[in-house]
């Protein structure tokens, strides 16, 4: 049987660099208007009220984009060791039918899940580091019936292929 590679791990980048992104902002922004707090400028653009909140505001964003930028380098560390994983062949393939297919809502608020060959699979649209994520509602391949080779470590799927 021919099967076509829909998604393979090693060969995308990481997606969830704006989680970077969101927190230096947060942090730079932060830090902006704590080095300017007690300017005419920025007072006159942010009441930000009193002393003490004119400290606690840009330290509350400093310290915010910060976690935001730990959280992006805990989810980085995960695909990166899932990656390394499925490049050592440290794997497991489920080949079959997909059964029992549950889609995600558009909505979210629930994993997409199916079985092949006895495994059962789920992961969300919105969780970037798992591996394969596309789901049926945002325009993914997954459906009933659908004759698939997956590869797997634990339950993220690193490679997903599709017969022909």
């Amino acid at each position: 049987m021919q099967y076509q590679v829909v998604y393979d791990i090693q060969q995308i980048g990481y997606p969830g660099w704006w989680i970077f992104g969101v927190g230096f902002l947060f942090a730079c922004f932060g830090t902006i208007f704590f080095l300017l707090r007690d300017s005419a400028f920025m007072n006159a653009i942010f009441d930000l009220g009193g002393p003490a909140r004119r400290i606690i505001v840009p330290l509350f964003l400093v310290f915010f984009g910060l976690l935001w930028v730990f959280i992006g380098c805990l989810n980085y560390a995960h695909f990166a060791n899932l990656r390394n994983i499925a490049r050592n062949e440290n794997v497991d393939v489920a080949e079959g039918k997909v059964t029992q297919f549950v889609p995600m809502p558009y909505e979210g608020h629930a994993n997409e899940t199916f079985v092949v060959n006895g495994h059962r699979f789920a992961y969300s649209e919105y969780d970037e580091t798992t591996g394969f994520h596309h789901t049926q509602s945002h325009g993914g391949p997954m459906r009933e019936g659908l004759q698939v080779r997956i590869t797997y470590v634990g339950d993220a799927i690193t490679k997903l292929e599709i017969a022909r």
